[in-house]
């Protein structure tokens, strides 16, 4: 399970996720051991997956994780598109379009 820490240790973490995404390491307890996004992103589906179930989102919940294995994450295929086009109009439509199939899907 994971611990809340002092506040310059989750200044520290938030400013490696923001800047490295899911190749960040995160400090994850007060003795400084380490874990990457993706292990804690493990961890935390599994913490989350019980209550989801309690409250009759377990097929939401399911959904999400599998389209973040299958899709990775936004800012990913934010970066992927303004890599291959240099567009920022590509990047726009392409979170356009994203949002229209999550409101066909129900996942918003």
């Amino acid at each position: 399970m994971l611990h809340a820490l002092p506040w310059w240790i989750e200044k520290d973490n938030y400013y490696m996720a923001s800047r490295l995404g899911l190749k960040a390491n995160c400090v994850v307890d007060k003795n400084g051991s380490f874990k990457s996004i993706y292990e804690i992103w493990q961890i935390v589906q599994t913490e989350i997956r019980p209550y989801a179930s309690e409250i009759g989102e377990s097929e939401y919940f399911e959904q999400l994780a599998k389209r973040v294995a299958e899709r990775n994450i936004s800012y990913q295929r934010q970066r992927k598109v303004y890599q291959e086009t240099h567009s920022c109009e590509k990047v726009v439509s392409l979170l356009i379009k994203e949002l229209e199939d999550d409101l066909a899907c129900g996942l918003t």
